[in-house]
């Protein structure tokens, strides 16, 4: 089964993804920015990545741009999301390498899980 990396600051959100990821069988690994998910990343070594995109330390668009630079880590897909629909940084995500954006508020845990699974599979 997939490993999937959720790299949130709102521990409340990422706890729901967590536990709708956990049921479908996914091994999840959270972490609070793009500085820690680098770290845990070494270990955890994830199939796909769900990111924040305003985040403290490290951005969702900084983490990208860190794994796209390395060879070990620049297939993994990143899906980013936001709360916002047409926020600059969506498009500077996608444009860096990001595979796909969600808007946050427009998506259910288990729609996000849905969605994680057709990048998966495109991957």
């Amino acid at each position: 089964m997939a490993r999937i990396m959720i790299v949130e600051d709102d521990t409340v959100i990422a706890n729901l993804f967590k536990s709708a990821f956990t049921k479908e069988g996914y091994e999840v690994e959270l972490a609070l920015d793009g500085l820690e998910a680098l770290e845990k990343i070494k270990l955890f070594n994830p199939t796909i990545i769900l990111s924040d995109i305003m985040m403290p330390r490290m951005d969702g668009i900084e983490l990208i741009k860190h794994l796209k630079a390395k060879k070990n880590t620049k297939k993994i897909p990143v899906v980013v999301m936001s709360n916002l629909a047409k926020e600059e940084s969506v498009s500077e995500a996608l444009k860096v390498g990001a595979v796909k954006h969600i808007v946050k508020q427009d998506y259910g845990p288990h729609e996000v899980v849905n969605i994680v699974k057709e990048v998966i599979a495109k991957s």
